[in-house]
């Protein structure tokens, strides 16, 4: 026996339209008992992070970037000084000048992944190339000058390497 299916259509009118359409299905005309599908579940994430500046100096503070594929919902960041951050995109300052491993852990409902960086941080540069007119001159002899520029100022130094031009 076939049964046939006719839909009832409701409609209502004023400030928007509503239409529903409302089929009886199923032997006895009753609601169905389907499941509704569920939602697929995202792929778990994989780690990435860039970092500026590529060579910081000692308490210069770094910036971290998040470029993560895969949707974290959370972040662990590790910056192999004892600093951790759960920021997705954290600063941090190296204290000391050295190589450090920063890592980066991402994670979602369906898993988590790592990846590391190595980052050196340096001390700024004290040396400066200075020419000294002609004479006699030792390793270890003292010497002051003037720089020139907005505030100029006498300083003194020591001179650490000599060399002669050819």
């Amino acid at each position: 026996m076939t049964r046939r299916v006719t839909p009832t259509v409701r409609a209502a009118l004023g400030a928007g339209i509503a239409l529903g359409i409302l089929a009886a299905v199923g032997c006895g005309g009753g609601a169905s008992n389907a499941t509704p599908p569920t939602p697929p579940t995202p792929a778990a994430p994989s780690a990435s992070f860039t970092f500026s500046p590529a060579a910081p100096l000692v308490n210069e503070p770094v910036q971290f970037s998040d470029a993560s594929t895969g949707s974290p919902a959370s972040w662990s960041w590790a910056f192999g000084d004892g600093g951790t951050s759960t920021a997705q995109n954290p600063t941090h300052t190296f204290a000391t000048a050295g190589a450090f491993t920063v890592t980066l852990t991402v994670a979602n409902a369906s898993g988590s992944n790592s990846t590391s960086r190595s980052l050196t941080s340096r001390t700024a540069s004290t040396t400066a190339e200075v020419r000294l007119p002609g004479g006699e001159y030792r390793m270890g002899d003292h010497f002051g000058f003037l720089r020139v520029g907005r505030y100029a100022r006498h300083h003194e130094g020591q001179l650490a390497r000599f060399t002669r031009p050819l």
